[in-house]
């Protein structure tokens, strides 16, 4: 009996302490393999959000909280696992890759290895290093552009006016393209046959920095995104492109590196800044390309997460995003996603999440699965991030921009941007066109990098505080998705809030952190005692004085009327009599002039304290002159 106890207990035991082992690595067991790249994922959960808030009641609301943030994240995943890597050590010699954004260690482990450790109480889940794929941008033709009253309209090649029979010919033809394109399930130019596709305003064809009005932030506004680094989480960067080849700035304007240190998580794929894709380049040159960028004077920071074939492991981008935020990335640009979005926060999400705890912006593509709804890929499914969608060039949502809502009915994507048609650089030191939620997520990036050449320095010296509970992040999406800072139409889980505006964002950021004039000193007002006849003629009378020196014992001075005083407009009126007495043959002879001399009360000492004020009565120069006139009576 107490055998049978025994065991029960022990059972009950075993099924509270064993892990989940995850689908496809319970797949993966039934097979014949010895070895298993897993994730092993811990009950303890890192909450990024509730360390911030602590960071900041620790430092007193101080902005310069990214170390402190990352060092904590840090210790408590080291804790948490500190009985787990013990264990380990002592399973195999495998290298393991210990996670702090999502605290969860990686590595190659025996079927007996997974089953001692899916027994450890701290484990919650086993799984296998799951592969991320992005999908692939479909190269577009190129269209001109032209400027009529103002407005931004665009001449499509072979579009022109035809007749009623031709046009619904090609309407027919084109919605037919469309359905057979959407099935296909590829990224496409939505409403566009693809001999009419948009790709394009000006010379260049880069419409997305006309649309979202970014050339006028650089032209105008004189903001390039001086200071900031932008982090691209993709299949490397082609560093040699010519898009790249000017100088990055630092906050001062001095010039400065193009590319920081990246790195590459992809086995067999070790240099960052090669691409053996596009996709990476692509992306890189819409943030801060010479002629694609948005953020000319951004640096940029290559991470290579996915392959040449544009696949990744999973544990592969959360270590890139934990390279980006700690090595200060301000940025990251994350145009890759899964299909589709699971319940609840997974590894990605949570270390995108964490990111933006950090104080990162991080910006991820919504995907390209539309019009279906409940398509956004993860992490652009977290509503922690700014997620993005695509629209063309008049502003129009995307066919193929991935709907939402997330997997937890929360709305999705929170905006979008240019993405169909997109001229950018590629590997080959050329340039395409591609079209996708990948092509948006660069622009809104480079946007953001806009925007922090300007926040950073207002955090760094405190002149400007988050509020309470904002990050950076969220901070900045507040801006974008104001009414004012978007166009087009807005629609739940499917445009967002509309199509964002640099411009209009930009000046706002500035208009909220350029300091307010400062209140002027009230003015000082004259008293009562100021507005009568014996103060008017004891300022007038050195005046007399200065004017008739050592003859004025020769001169008598009187009133003909009471001098008249105007309150309001602080002006007065003197009628004066002037007499000289002079001997002409022998006799005194009395000479007279009648002057009419004007006068304005002045504030004499402006530079003294308000309550030092002096007033005095001022002759105006006419009248002094007429003064001066009578010295020869």
């Amino acid at each position: 009996m107490r055998n049978l106890i025994l065991i029960t207990i022990l059972s009950l035991l075993s099924s509270i302490f064993a892990a989940e082992l995850g689908p496809k690595l319970q797949e993966a067991l039934e097979g014949d393999a010895q070895s298993f790249d897993v994730v092993i994922e811990l009950k303890e959960k890192l909450n990024g959000k509730k360390i911030r808030r602590a960071v900041r009641r620790a430092l007193r609301g101080n902005n310069n909280i990214r170390e402190e943030v990352i060092n904590r994240l840090r210790k408590r995943s080291e804790r948490a696992q500190r009985s787990l890597r013990a264990l380990i050590s002592k399973l195999t010699n495998n290298e393991a890759r210990y996670l702090w954004a999502v605290n969860s260690i990686s590595l190659e482990l025996s079927r007996d290895a997974i089953t001692e450790l899916a027994a450890h109480p701290k484990v919650e889940s086993i799984e296998l290093n799951i592969v991320q794929q992005f999908l692939e941008p479909e190269e577009v033709n190129q269209v001109k552009f032209k400027r009529r009253s103002g407005k931004r309209e665009l001449t499509v090649p072979g579009a022109r006016r035809a007749g009623k029979n031709r046009r619904n010919k090609r309407n027919k033809r084109n919605r037919r393209n469309r359905r057979n394109r959407n099935n296909n399930n590829n990224e496409n130019v939505s409403g566009l046959a693809v001999n009419e596709a948009v790709p394009g305003f000006d010379s260049f064809n880069t419409y997305g920095l006309e649309v979202t009005q970014s050339d006028d932030v650089n032209n105008i506004l004189g903001i390039t995104g001086k200071g900031v680094i932008v982090a691209v989480l993709d299949t490397g960067i082609q560093s040699n492109h010519s898009e790249f080849a000017n100088p990055a700035k630092d906050k001062d304007g001095n010039n400065i590196s193009r590319f920081v240190t990246g790195a590459s998580f992809v086995p067999g794929e070790a240099d960052p800044e090669q691409d053996g894709n596009n996709h990476g380049t692509h992306c890189a040159g819409t943030v801060a390309g010479a002629t694609a960028g948005v953020a000319i004077d951004a640096q940029l920071m290559a991470v290579k997460v996915l392959g040449a074939n544009g696949s990744g492991s999973g544990i592969g981008i959360i270590q890139g995003i934990q390279f980006a935020v700690a090595n200060g990335a301000d940025v990251i640009s994350m145009s890759l996603g899964t299909n589709g979005d699971t319940p609840g926060v997974n590894g990605i999400e949570q270390a995108a999440n964490n990111a933006v705890a950090s104080g990162a912006v991080l910006v991820a593509a919504a995907g390209n699965s539309g019009p279906t709804e409940r398509t956004v890929g993860n992490p652009g499914s977290s509503p922690i991030v700014i997620s993005v969608g695509a629209h063309d060039s008049r502003g129009d949502l995307a066919n193929f921009s991935s709907r939402g809502p997330n997997a937890d009915n929360q709305d999705i994507p929170t905006l979008m941007a240019p993405g169909v048609g997109v001229r950018s650089a590629i590997a080959n030191g050329g340039f395409a066109f591609f079209s996708g939620t990948s092509m948006a997520t660069p622009h809104v990036a480079g946007i953001a990098a806009l925007m922090l050449e300007v926040l950073k320095p207002a955090l760094a010296d405190g002149t400007f505080q988050l509020p309470e509970g904002e990050t950076q992040t969220s901070f900045l999406k507040g801006i974008f998705t104001k009414p004012e800072n978007v166009f087009g139409v807005a629609q739940r889980n499917a445009t967002g809030a509309g199509a964002i505006n640099a411009f209009t964002s930009v000046s706002e950021l500035v208009t909220l952190l350029t300091p307010p004039e400062p209140e002027p000193e009230p003015e000082p007002e004259p008293q009562a005692a100021d507005f009568t006849q014996e103060k008017l003629i004891n300022d007038f009378i050195p005046v007399l004085q200065e004017v008739y020196g050592n003859n004025i014992r020769f001169f008598r001075f009187f009133l003909n009327a009471p001098v008249e005083i105007n309150e309001e407009e602080r002006t007065a009126t003197m009628r004066l009599g002037v007499q000289r007495f002079v001997v002409v043959n022998g006799r005194f002879v009395r000479r007279q002039a009648n002057l009419t001399l004007n006068f304005t009360l002045e504030h004499s000492n402006p530079e003294a304290p308000v309550e030092e004020a002096v007033f005095n009565w001022v002759l105006d120069d006419q009248g002094r002159q007429a003064l001066e006139n009578t010295r020869n009576l």
